[in-house]
């Protein structure tokens, strides 16, 4: 019964994926229209591991998908408004292909953007399809993407579509991938899913312990100098960004764990380790290639705190955390896929516990 369980899942997993054809995994497969065919970190923690094992083109197919749509991440990245100094919101953009790509594009993929323009511009700009641009706004100067795209005042947005606010002294560095992924690389998580889509960050460490696995089974040095370790260097860049000190403490504060009964919770156990390794993997890489890399990625990487309670010997979840009730793995997940440093004994306490507290009802079939 087992071995028909796992046949089974690789069948799906194999059926929904091409390697020549860069557009990943939905947690849904094709045998749903669960997630909306939406790309999550479903794919590289869970799906892309025995791909890896098995199927290493596949797998490279699977990172080449995250490379592609590396802009919207970048994009992302740069409209958190974290910068308390300067005017919040000061461009207000949604990022769309030339209308000239639309046209071109199947019909499901472009009637999403065309929706969104249809709410400024009214139903005949479908038929139109002019070529617009947002230079005005200096988008494409600072992001150098392949994309124009179109202001609309928020007021006009209709509920679901998302903005972003675009300051050059304002957001993330590096690369910060969405929680959800589409055919643009931008986010397109919906609005009503709890902050998942702003707070549930965890993800670019996700994609980064994922090219790791890739580079252990292969050794794929063509591609770690091509594409592997740009995508390293800017996840890097993003944690060295995202992290602040408080009180002389590293802090990454007001996120979304994977458990996502926990909203806005500060120095989330797993996160503050994902972001850790992949600040390791940065520095690991620059050594292997020659490469210099910035100082503070090195105090980062060893001074974030990763949450421990000693009389009990086990990973409280985030500050603050006495007991809730969790909504799926997330802690546990330290011991793997992440293997992190810790003797067997304090791993079966964090497992322990947290299965005497995690939701049996309504926890999703990963836990």
């Amino acid at each position: 019964e087992l071995a028909r369980v796992v046949n089974s899942s690789l069948f799906w997993i194999l059926m929904s994926h091409r390697e020549d054809w860069h557009w990943s995994l939905s947690p849904g497969s094709l045998a749903s229209n669960g997630y909306n065919g939406h790309v999550f970190w479903d794919t590289e923690t869970w799906m892309q591991p025995p791909i890896n094992l098995l199927f290493s083109q596949r797998a490279e197919s699977l990172l080449e998908y995250r490379i592609k749509h590396i802009v919207g991440a970048e994009l992302k990245a740069r409209s958190y408004n974290n910068c308390r100094e300067h005017e919040p919101h000061i461009y207000t953009c949604v990022v769309l292909p030339k209308a000239s790509q639309l046209a071109r594009m199947p019909r499901e993929y472009a009637g999403a953007y065309m929706d969104v323009l249809q709410t400024v511009n009214g139903p005949e700009f479908a038929d139109q399809m002019t070529d617009f641009s947002c230079d005005d706004l200096k988008v494409n100067a600072i992001h150098g993407h392949p994309h124009d795209c179109y202001s609309i005042p928020r007021d006009k947005l209709k509920d679901g579509h998302h903005w972003y606010t675009l300051d050059g002294n304002c957001g993330y560095k590096g690369t910060m991938f969405p929680w959800e992924s589409a055919y643009t690389g931008t986010e397109v998580c919906p609005c009503i899913a709890g902050g998942t889509c702003w707070y549930e960050q965890h993800i670019t460490g996700d994609i980064a312990f994922a090219a790791v696995q890739y580079w252990r089974t292969t050794r794929d040095v063509d591609w770690l100098k091509s594409k592997g370790f740009s995508l390293f260097h800017r996840i890097a860049t993003f944690w060295a960004s995202r992290v602040e000190t408080i009180n002389g403490t590293l802090c990454i504060n007001g996120i979304i764990p994977p458990d996502e009964y926990a909203i806005g919770v500060n120095q989330s156990v797993y996160t503050n380790v994902i972001a850790k390794m992949s600040l390791e993997f940065a520095i690991y890489f620059s050594n292997l290639l020659g490469v210099s890399y910035p100082a503070e990625w090195a105090t980062i990487a060893q001074n974030i705190p990763v949450l421990f309670d000693q009389q009990k010997q086990m990973h409280p979840e985030y500050q603050g955390y006495t007991n809730e009730t969790i909504k799926q793995a997330d802690v546990i997940l330290l011991g793997f896929p992440l293997m992190y440093n810790m003797t067997q004994q304090v791993r079966l306490n964090d497992l322990e516990f947290y299965s005497s507290v995690v939701d049996q009802v309504n926890g999703p079939a990963m836990t």
